[in-house]
């Protein structure tokens, strides 16, 4: 798709949000996509297990194409799984409400 001006409604319309890497700081992008509420599936790696609490808000997978396949697909048709992330992460307390505030105003 390229780039686009506002990604925010793509995180709003997602069933999924997959981040993958092999070394992460902390991601901008997980919290985005966890106070828009979803359900985000991260590789184990430092920066993702500073932000994620495995099961809980979101879940950790090692960096293996077959384990990260099978967690989407299982994700993918677990929709109570997923929901529960959702809320998990939609509820998660953030250090900055203000910014949380307008950034869900971009996803309308």
């Amino acid at each position: 798709m390229g780039a686009v001006d506002n990604p925010y409604p793509y995180f709003a319309g997602c069933d999924l949000y997959v981040h993958i890497s092999r070394y992460e700081g902390r991601s901008v992008a997980i919290q985005e996509a966890q106070a828009l509420g979803c359900a985000v599936l991260a590789s184990d790696c430092s920066g993702n297990r500073e932000q994620i609490q495995d099961g809980v808000d979101g879940i950790l997978e090692k960096l293996d194409v077959g384990r990260l396949t099978n967690r989407i697909e299982g994700l993918l048709k677990d929709e109570r799984q997923r929901q529960f992330l959702c809320e998990q992460a939609r509820n998660k307390p953030v250090e900055h409400p203000e910014d949380i505030r307008k950034l869900l105003s971009f996803a309308e």
